[in-house]
Formats: C-alpha cells, sequence, structure tokens
C-alpha cells in the first residue's frame, strides 16, 4: 500500500490518541501541587490526584522519585498508588494531620487513623519501590500523656497503612517503615494478596507488622519483616473469621511474635498454612496459635521454618476470656482477670512439622514446647513431627515442682506462666498427641523433666530423641495420661 501525507495524518493521529489514553490512566501527584519539599504539606494534593483517578474509573496515580510530606490519604476503588523507585510520602510527625473520624479499631483505638486509609473501596493497591512511613516516634506520637487536670489519656498514634471491608488488595514491593503503632492493619477484608514488602517498626509501642482480622483468601509471600511487636498477626475481633490465609516465603523478626494468631480471636481462624519462612532474632517465642474469645481455630499447618536466635519455640494456649470486642477495650494484662462472657473455645487440629529451632533465649519463662488448654476444654488433634530444637539449660531442681496456674482469663502470654517442670515440652487439658521424631538437645545442664504431661488423652510418641539431663527428675514425667503409647526413645550422644 502506498502510504499518502493522508495516511501519515490518521497515523500521527491514532499515535496522539493512545498516547493521550495512557496519560489519561495515570495520574501524577505533582500535577495536582505535590511538592517534594519537607516544608509543604501535600496531604490536599495527593488526595486530589486519588479522586481524580477513582472518578475517572482508575488507574495509577504516580508518586515520582522524591521525598513527599503529608498526613491522612484515603484510597478509593480502582487506584493503584506507585511509587516510582525513590519516591517517599512521610508523615508530618503532627497530629493534627491526621484523619480523626476515621472507623474505630476496636483493639486499639489510640490507632485507628493512618497515612495510608481505606474503607469499603474495591481493587485498590500500594506498589513500587518507594517508602511509606509516619515517621512515628514516641516523642511526637506518645502512647499515653496527663491532659491538664492530670489524668491518663491515649494519644493518636497513626498506623501506615489501615483497610476497612475492602475487596482485592495488593500491597507489592513497597517499603513501610516506622508506624507510630501497627504497620498494616486489614479488616473484614477479601482478596488480598502481599509480596515482596519490606516493614521495619522499632520507633514506638505496639510496631506489628502486619495484621489481618476477620479477612478471607490471603497471600502473604517473598515479604521481610523487622518489628518491635508481633510480626505476622491474624486477628479475628469481629464474628468471622480469618480464613484461606496462606504465609509463605518470609524472613521475619519481632519482638514478641513472628507469626502469632489470636490476640484477639472472637471470630475465629479457619485454614491456615505457613510454610518455607525463616523467623530470627524472637525472645519472644515466635509461634503462637491463641484461641481466648470464643471462636474456634482449626486446619492450621505450619511447616518447614528454621528459627535463630529465638525462644519457645511454639505456644499453643486454649483460655476462656472470651471477650466480645462489642466496644473498644485496651488490652489488659492482669493476672487478676476475669472472664468476660460465657463462650466455648476450640482448637482443633493443628499440624507443626519440619521445623529447625536454636534457642538462645535463658529466660526459662520463655523456653519449651507449650501446649495449654483449661479444665474441661482441651486442645484437640495436634500434630508434632520433624522437629529439632536446641535448648540452652538452666532449670533447677526445685523447678521440676512448680504448678503451672490456670490463668483461664489472663491475657495469653507464655511468659505469664512462669518457669515450666519441664525444658523440651509442656502439655496439658489436651485430646490427641501425636509427636513423631521430636529431637530435643541441651547445651548446657537442666535438672528438669524433659517431658511433662498432665491430663493428656490420646498421646502417641513415635521417634523421641533427648538430650542426657542432670538430676533425678523424669525424663517423661506423664501425669494423668492414660494408656499413652510411646515407642523409639533415644538419648542424643554428642
Amino acid at each position: 500500500m502506498k502510504i499518502t501525507k493522508i495516511n501519515y495524518l490518521f497515523l500521527f493521529v491514532g499515535i496522539v490518541f493512545l498516547a493521550s489514553c495512557q496519560t489519561k490512566s495515570q495520574w501524577n501527584v505533582t500535577k495536582f501541587g505535590a511538592v517534594a519539599d519537607d516544608k509543604i504539606v501535600s496531604t490536599e494534593a495527593f488526595q486530589k490526584a486519588i479522586d481524580a483517578c477513582s472518578k475517572a474509573g482508575g488507574g495509577t496515580v504516580l508518586v515520582p522519585r522524591g521525598t513527599f510530606y503529608g498526613g491522612t490519604i484515603e484510597l478509593k476503588s480502582g487506584v493503584t498508588l506507585h511509587f516510582a523507585e525513590g519516591a517517599a510520602y512521610l508523615g508530618t510527625q503532627k497530629q493534627l494531620d491526621y484523619k480523626t473520624d476515621c472507623e474505630i479499631a476496636v483493639e486499639i483505638p489510640s490507632s485507628s487513623t493512618a497515612q495510608i486509609y481505606a474503607v469499603d473501596a474495591s481493587n485498590i493497591a500500594v506498589t513500587g519501590k518507594g517508602m511509606v512511613s509516619v515517621r512515628g516516634d514516641a516523642e511526637f506520637f506518645p502512647k499515653t500523656y496527663k491532659n491538664d487536670a492530670g489524668k491518663k489519656k491515649y494519644g493518636i498514634r497513626p498506623m501506615n497503612i489501615r483497610f476497612i471491608r475492602c475487596k482485592n488488595v495488593r500491597l507489592e514491593d513497597v517499603h513501610i517503615t516506622n508506624s507510630a503503632a501497627w504497620n498494616v492493619h486489614l479488616v473484614d477484608c477479601d482478596k488480598i494478596k502481599i509480596k515482596g514488602i519490606k516493614i521495619d517498626g522499632h520507633v514506638n509501642v505496639n510496631n506489628d507488622g502486619i495484621d489481618i482480622d476477620s479477612c478471607r483468601d490471603v497471600l502473604i509471600e517473598d515479604c521481610d519483616l523487622k518489628v518491635g511487636d508481633d510480626a505476622i498477626c491474624p486477628k479475628g475481633t469481629l464474628d468471622s473469621p480469618t480464613e484461606d490465609l496462606i504465609v509463605r516465603n518470609c524472613r521475619v523478626s519481632s519482638r514478641w511474635g513472628c507469626f502469632k494468631i489470636g490476640t484477639s480471636s472472637r471470630g475465629g481462624f479457619k485454614n491456615i498454612k505457613v510454610t518455607d519462612c525463616y523467623f530470627y532474632d524472637c525472645p519472644g517465642v515466635p509461634i503462637k496459635l491463641l484461641m481466648v474469645d470464643g471462636g474456634v481455630m482449626e486446619n492450621v499447618l505450619i511447616s518447614d521454618i528454621k528459627m535463630e536466635r529465638v525462644s519457645g519455640p511454639i505456644f499453643i494456649r486454649l483460655g476462656a476470656r472470651n471477650r466480645d470486642y462489642k466496644t473498644t477495650m485496651e488490652q489488659v494484662h492482669s493476672e487478676d482477670a476475669k472472664s468476660e462472657g460465657e463462650a466455648v473455645n476450640i482448637i482443633k487440629n493443628i499440624t507443626i512439622k519440619n521445623i529447625q529451632a536454636d534457642l538462645t533465649t535463658t529466660e526459662l519463662e520463655s523456653n519449651t514446647i507449650f501446649l495449654t488448654g483449661i479444665p474441661n476444654q482441651d486442645i484437640e488433634n495436634v500434630v508434632l513431627e520433624n522437629i529439632q530444637v536446641s535448648y540452652p539449660g538452666g532449670g533447677k531442681e526445685e523447678h521440676c515442682d512448680i504448678q503451672i496456674p490456670e490463668d483461664i482469663a489472663r491475657y495469653p502470654e507464655k511468659r505469664y506462666f512462669g518457669i515450666p517442670p519441664s525444658w523440651a515440652l509442656y502439655a496439658r487439658h489436651v485430646s490427641g498427641l501425636s509427636i513423631t521424631n521430636l529431637k530435643c538437645t541441651l547445651k548446657g545442664q537442666d535438672f528438669r523433666h524433659a517431658v511433662f504431661t498432665e491430663d493428656v488423652k490420646k498421646l502417641h510418641i513415635d521417634g523421641l530423641e533427648l538430650s542426657s539431663q542432670s538430676g533425678n527428675a523424669d525424663r517423661l514425667k506423664l501425669i494423668d495420661t492414660p494408656e499413652p503409647i510411646i515407642n523409639n526413645i533415644k538419648e542424643v550422644v554428642f
């Protein structure tokens, strides 16, 4: 075909049209007045770009290279907030710049607001190689303060990202750091994909990494988390469960827990899978499975986890605090706590396998694989398989006679139970405990029992290797444990 001047004209118009369409699908925040300057607050400009993008049917709001400052921005349906490499949206460190009419975070009401907030939105994302940070130092966002009358009050502590009742959510690659409280909080959301993000948070208290509350169809993979509080923490403050959650190929460091289910557990947890992860530098027990508020936890698989410089390494607790989370309340840790209602808590069908853990914490309250239900309410059907744990030792003869309190309503933290009478494993109020190929070694002397069970039904052990221990304590101290099946117990020889 011969190309004429008219053909060239049509070709040029077509190229311009396509370029125009591409431009209209991307909204650059600088075109709406955002300026990379620490003396300029760009909240309004970011929000205008987001609103324009959503109103046009969705697309990408681009944050170009540079450091922008602002407070709360609200993500709208159809919008991907994309950070170019070298881009950052940082908090102003002024409480007045944060939205205060957000829906309450019932478990941590002082932190209901956020740097990036969304409610009832669909098809939303935060992506790119940039950074999001409240810059939430306790100096600017204290947990509590005294008002003019001298009364203690809770301050405003914004999270980095908080989404409520959203569908099709993506967080990819972005660096999320130094929230004033939890870093990422997703509530009652569907279809969540969190991939390749990095979270750092140690500048305030309650610096959780990712909190998933009563959400469904969640994938967390290839993430790197280093936080001062619980790192990946499924919750259940609503009546519906967190279910169909997969965590895989993540590197996780935490002061209190690398993977912790159930600080709040009213809604329950179903179909949870955590695999191929590295947990490290966690003195507060890396794996915690807790059910204390009247829900059901079932079908949990944790496998192929390597742990270094940790304590624990496993804590499973069924209790009876029975909080309904209908009103806001900060967590209470007092030892005289009372049950707050009538409910039946259930933990069943838990498998933990292919675990290697090196314990370095010498605090005896934090060590030992520890499982406990409450009287007349057992943990059901737990499988521990192919687990190797090295313990620092340090237990004394007098610790063998310690009676562990029931504390059925107290905040579920392992160290609150005190020093256990056994150094390798402690199990109480369990029905159906299967242990296969468990190897527990000591790096120092320990005068306690190796394994202690009380009120455990259907105990089946096939393959148990234990270090030699000092003193006259029993290797297996089994109390009210009828008809156990025990095979292949060996002493580990160095």
